[in-house]
């Protein structure tokens, strides 16, 4: 999704506010681009832009700055683009979140960019290097493969989740899971073929 922004659009030095609330800025560098901020009175889903377009010129949305969206309590699904990066720290603290979807493009998720948000279903589609710490308070994981479960954070945890892998639950509120540990499991209950 591509938001077009003119003059009209326009509140602050770089910055953009789309009609539903999320504030766009664009980068020092001129470059790329990145969600700011947000209304406290956001919408229920928010569907950040995998572009902006400002007088002809295109970015890319490569970055959710922090806090972006600290204790919209409305907030319930996120739909993140291909293009996005970089999630930084107390991005989504405190949100209650029904669902959000990881896509590979995303490189880093700061250690507290989900502080204390209870999150009932992450989705990973081959989104790897993420410490699982940052995320603790996720009901339901669902992996697209095994490599993506593995990539996940060596010493990360979660407690009380449920792991599915390619629609297999693997876990069942288990106390701690440990990735490492887990993937010793995984193999011995759906060996690799």
């Amino acid at each position: 999704m591509k938001l077009n922004f003119d003059s009209s659009y326009h509140i602050g030095e770089r910055c953009y506010k789309s009609p539903d609330g999320i504030i766009y800025q664009i980068a020092e560098d001129g470059q790329s681009a990145c969600v700011k901020s947000s209304d406290e009175d956001i919408i229920v889903d928010a569907n950040i832009a995998e572009e902006i377009e400002v007088d002809g010129n295109v970015y890319a949305v490569t970055k959710i700055r922090v806090a972006a969206f600290l204790k919209r309590k409305n907030l319930k699904t996120v739909s993140l683009p291909k293009s996005l990066l970089i999630i930084e720290d107390h991005a989504f603290e405190e949100c209650d979140l029904d669902s959000i979807t990881f896509e590979k493009n995303i490189t880093k998720i700061e250690m507290y960019a989900f502080y204390r948000a209870r999150t009932n279903k992450l989705i990973l589609n081959g989104c790897r290097g993420i410490n699982l710490s940052s995320l603790s308070e996720v009901s339901n994981l669902y992996c697209d493969s095994f490599d993506t479960l593995l990539g996940l954070g060596q010493r990360g945890q979660c407690w009380d989740v449920n792991i599915f892998v390619e629609g297999k639950e693997i876990t069942k509120g288990a106390m701690e899971v440990v990735v490492r540990k887990t993937m010793e499991k995984v193999h011995k209950i759906y060996p690799r073929t």
